[in-house]
Parts: C-alpha cells; structure tokens; sequence
C-alpha cells in the first residue's frame, strides 16, 4: 500500500501520525537513510548463513 513512501513524524505533537513532514525535512530524511543502509549493511555483513535441516 504504502510501499517506497517516505513518512516522517514528530511523535511529540502528533501521536496519531497524521501530519507527514518528510517533505519539509529533507536534510533529516536523507541522514535518517544514510543512517538505515549502514545499518542494514552492519547486519548483513554480520549476519550468520540461516540453518538448515539436513
């Protein structure tokens, strides 16, 4: 549904997460990306091969 959206919220003034600021906060999104793909490439050099049966 919302697939390759980018959503950003201010939790503190707007729980119900209505009120989408990605758009006015680019800066924020694009660290907060950087930040994800280290991440994400963290775990995937860590990770061990999954377990099989066999």
């Amino acid at each position: 549904k919302n697939a390759g959206q980018i959503f950003l919220f201010d939790l503190e003034e707007d729980m119900g997460e209505q009120n989408n600021l990605a758009g006015q906060n680019s800066e924020i999104v694009e660290a907060l990306q950087k930040r994800m793909a280290a991440l994400d490439k963290e775990i995937s050099s860590n990770a061990r091969a999954p377990w099989t049966r066999g």
